[in-house]
């Protein structure tokens, strides 16, 4: 009996609820009501493949730095007749992804079609249902020569991925709820300078609702700030560079959004104990005024750069003079400071999106985007990146 039929025996006397077609870009799915899906996170999904697409490329580029390194006469003629990666081809030297928690399977089935250069997808879920469902699912769109399935729990799958054989270039986090009991096994099971995936949907931690649980959970205190949804983007950074940091390793945020009811961020993860120790300088407390919303950073470190006696350049860290410093000329209540923190103060610059249009103007305060796809309410959707300039930025505003 074929992988396929099994599927469907187990299926059938497992799910009884009505069945429903999912259509999104190429893929195709019948998803069974015990089996979550979220049509909201489409977008989600739309800009993870486009990031990934860009990855790639940056990584293509990265392996050919280092091979005209190591080689001092590089083969121009090799290098010219190399086929450009192709979406739903499998590669021996492309990208091994996992998604921990993947539910319909829709999101690893349209990388495993749109996402090129993938070597191997290890879809993972805990629920025998899904893991039954994705193999119909994989067989109806073709990609069964791409994607792994697996039954289990999200941080045993991790854990037993640390060795350096096993680790994945790309890992993928949408947990229902907080996410930080999956970051000690991420940042462990991902290879140096591994592309890391994160959406955090708890905003009413983030964002300031209850700060005792916020600082429970992430080490920060966030403050009910006009602009507190970019706090609670900066604190999940950080929450991810100090689990980083434990390792031996440090993160570089490559794209953050905030949209919807939800954060995502995009962050590399690379292995440097010297670069560990500039991850204080990155940090700040901040300090709000309770009348006028005025606020100021305290950076938790700074880094001091200076010529030795034998002209070598040395760079150590210092702790930062507390100096708070808030200038309220206009301000009534001039005695009551609030103090949050701490979070991620730099490696990012706040960028405004607008859904279906490009931009490319740096802003340093919080603004909104509207959504152009004929929705009565709202959206939201603030871009943070790491620099407007580079070659990905660019690549992305065209999402």
């Amino acid at each position: 009996m074929e992988v396929g039929e099994i599927a469907e025996k187990k299926i059938a006397t497992n799910d009884k609820a009505p069945e429903r077609v999912i259509k999104e870009s190429t893929t195709e799915i019948i998803a069974g009501a015990a089996v979550f899906y979220n049509p909201v996170q489409e977008f989600n999904r739309d800009l993870s493949i486009s990031v990934l697409n860009v990855y790639l490329k940056r990584l293509i580029r990265e392996r050919e730095a280092a091979a005209h390194k190591n080689d001092q006469i590089p083969n121009e003629s090799n290098a010219n007749d190399k086929k450009p990666y192709t979406a739903g081809v499998k590669y021996d030297d492309g990208l091994r992804i996992l998604e921990a928690l993947f539910a319909t399977g829709l999101r690893s089935i349209r990388y495993a079609k749109e996402v090129a250069g993938v070597r191997k997808i290890v879809a993972n879920d805990l629920s025998k249902v899904a893991v039954d469902f994705i193999h119909v699912k994989m067989l109806h769109n073709g990609v069964e020569h791409l994607i792994v399935p697996s039954e289990g729990y999200a941080m045993t799958r991790m854990y037993l991925s640390t060795s350096y054989e096993k680790r994945f270039d790309v890992i993928d986090l949408d947990p229902y709820g907080c996410l930080n009991r999956f970051l000690d096994d991420a940042i462990q099971s991902l290879t140096s300078g591994g592309l890391l995936l994160v959406t955090a949907t708890d905003m009413a931690l983030l964002a300031g609702n209850t700060p005792e649980a916020c600082y429970a959970k992430c080490s920060s205190v966030p403050l009910r700030m006009k602009c507190c949804h970019e706090m609670g983007l900066r604190i999940l950074l950080h929450c991810i560079e100090t689990h980083a940091n434990r390792y031996g390793k440090y993160i570089e945020p490559l794209l953050s959004i905030s949209a919807d009811v939800y954060v995502r961020v995009f962050v590399c993860v690379h292995r440097s104990q010297a670069k560990c120790k500039y991850s204080m300088s990155k940090q700040s407390m901040i300090f709000q005024c309770t009348g006028c919303d005025t606020y100021t950073l305290q950076p938790m470190g700074i880094v001091k750069s200076k010529i030795s006696d034998k002209g070598n350049a040395e760079v150590k860290c210092g702790i930062y003079a507390a100096t708070i410093g808030l200038q309220r000329e206009n301000c009534e209540d001039q005695s009551n400071i609030s103090l949050g923190g701490d979070d991620v103060s730099s490696h990012i610059s706040l960028q405004s999106a607008q859904k279906g249009s490009e931009t490319s103007a740096t802003t340093s305060c919080y603004e909104t985007a509207h959504d152009t796809t004929g929705a009565s309410a709202p959206r939201k959707v603030s871009h943070y990146t790491q620099s407007d300039s580079s070659e990905e930025s660019h690549e992305l505003e065209k999402v």
